[in-house]
């Protein structure tokens, strides 16, 4: 269960000092600078917004790219900054009013990394992703020097998947869905959510009733769709039955096909064969495809892999394999699908803070992905700034950039129990513990287990050791596959566990439980003499 600490607790004290003082940062940052293209833009929007009829916003517009989604949140800041202020949009209030909003969203995106963290592992890890995306340079930067909304839709698809974790499907659809109407690349988690849930109803044992299910889906459709059309309605914006002035493929289209290059200035895939002159429309043929073609292609071949290791690791760690699935859709559309600028990267920077918190594998992804995407955005921020001067690269270091990336997205895209492997294998080599151990057994020989069942009582015994916070599946298997007599045992009044503690000690208790644990599993899996028991397919 995703849920936060109680409000005078420990961790709850050191929570509030994490979010609150990556919020003072990011405000006392903010009167420094702004991308005057986006801030321009934006207070046209407003001042639309707040004259003119919702209706008429997509006919007076300056490049009216947007889904209603931000607009109304923009509409409500505009109207409240008139109300309490002195109603200048194009003053400096304003713009901090504007970076107000993405600083608050900021500090929602903490506050629910550390509710995911720790519900999979722990209130540790929690706090790790808390302070790694509130303290993380690139995130203040956009927030706070260029003023982009991009968290605002990102805390919303959090959100979303805090839900979804819960099993609260009908809360987990309307508010995914507004993130859709803030930024539609969010598409992708909805398939993925749904190819989730699928699988979920397909696996849970017991299988909740048919009528259960289609109640669920029914009620998050029908809330789902008044919460977009109730979003879309006033802007004239509808979908089929309905005659409205817009439709919604209309201002999708009108969208897309804004920018048509291959790549606008982001360090994807395309950076390496076309470098970082002016990129040439996606339409250009490339060997037998187009490149838009070639995007969509490397963008399957991506989900298919990332698809396969969920697949894998779902049963493990169900919730661990669906971040590692969501990370790898976002990372993987932003480095080869076309007509993608370099904010896309914001999304899969956050899944990839996550899992660094709670797998030590994926620990390397948020730091890499956290450089190339801060000089990703200081060098577009310089193009269109020239007084800054911040940041001249070399096209071979951006190439290495957009390589750093591409290593990333690979790596995630490894199977998560292939990557513990992996990983356990690549620290002994780094720290020296494989000589260290083979010094040791020429010195003393090892000991081994003389049957199976010395074997599985020392594997049962460490795993009692552990608190099991990660895999609480794995804890519930081995308790099904207890005997029916060890059930029993267990289950035994309470003079019989007192005649049983008065004859037997602490410690021969504890070995004798051990034991029967250990046979009890042998039994349940049929392993023949000198086999260790299975443990990875029980119940």
């Amino acid at each position: 269960m995703t849920s936060l600490p109680n409000p005078f607790s420990r961790q709850s004290l050191m929570l509030s000092l994490i979010v609150i003082g990556g919020l003072i940062v990011r405000i006392a940052l903010a009167p420094y600078g702004s991308f005057e293209y986006d801030a321009a833009v934006m207070r046209n929007w407003a001042h639309i917004l707040t004259t003119a009829p919702l209706g008429f916003y997509y006919d007076q517009a300056f490049t009216p790219d947007h889904l209603p989604g931000d607009l109304w949140i923009l509409w409500y800041v505009a109207n409240a900054f008139r109300a309490v202020g002195d109603g200048d949009i194009d003053g400096l209030e304003f713009l901090l009013a504007l970076k107000l909003v993405p600083a608050i969203a900021d500090g929602a995106i903490g506050i629910l990394l550390y509710a995911i963290a720790r519900s999979i592992r722990d209130a540790r890890a929690g706090l790790a992703a808390a302070a790694m995306f509130m303290f993380n340079p690139a995130s203040i930067f956009l927030t706070s020097t260029w003023g982009q909304w991009d968290s605002v839709s990102m805390a919303l698809a959090l959100l979303a998947i805090v839900f979804f974790l819960q099993h609260r499907y009908v809360l987990a659809g309307p508010v995914l869905t507004y993130a859709i109407l803030i930024k539609p690349q969010f598409g992708i988690l909805l398939v993925l959510l749904v190819a989730a849930y699928v699988l979920y109803e397909l696996t849970a044992r017991p299988r909740p009733s048919l009528w259960r299910t289609v109640q669920t889906i029914g009620l998050t459709l029908l809330a789902s769709a008044v919460l977009a059309l109730a979003a879309l309605l006033p802007f004239g914006i509808g979908v089929p039955p309905l005659t409205t002035q817009w439709s919604l493929v209309e201002r999708l289209e009108y969208s897309l096909d804004l920018w048509t290059g291959t790549t606008l200035r982001a360090f994807n895939a395309w950076i390496l064969p076309i470098g970082v002159e002016s990129a040439p429309p996606d339409s250009v043929v490339w060997g037998a495809l187009t490149y838009q073609e070639w995007g969509v292609a490397g963008f399957a071949t991506c989900l298919l892999l990332a698809g396969f290791g969920f697949w894998l690791a779902s049963r493990a760690s169900f919730a661990t394999a669906l971040m590692t699935l969501c990370l790898a859709a976002m990372l993987g559309s932003f480095l080869f699908t076309t007509r993608v600028h370099e904010r896309y990267l914001f999304p899969a920077l956050v899944l990839a803070i996550l899992l660094g918190a709670i797998s030590r594998p994926m620990l390397v992804a948020p730091f890499v992905l956290t450089g190339t995407f801060l000089v990703n955005l200081v060098w577009v921020y310089d193009l269109e700034e020239p007084d800054w001067n911040l940041l001249v690269l070399a096209s071979d270091t951006i190439r290495l950039m957009a390589a750093l990336n591409l290593l990333v997205l690979a790596w995630t895209l490894v199977p998560r129990p292939w990557q513990l492997i992996l990983w356990s294998r690549l620290r002994d080599r780094l720290s020296g513990e494989t000589k260290k151990g083979a010094s040791r057994s020429r010195q003393r020989p090892a000991r081994r287990a003389t049957s199976s069942v010395q074997g599985t009582v020392q594997m049962v015994a460490s795993d009692t050791r552990r608190p099991f916070r990660r895999h609480a599946e794995r804890q519930r298997s081995i308790q099904r596959s207890l005997s029916r007599a060890q059930r029993g045992m267990r289950s035994t009044r309470w003079r019989r566990r007192r005649l049983v503690s008065r004859t037997i000690s602490p410690p021969a208790a504890d070995a004798l439980s051990l034991a029967l644990r250990a046979g009890t599993l042998l039994s349940a899996q049929g392993n023949g003499p000198g086999e260790p028991a299975d443990l990875s397919n029980r119940g």
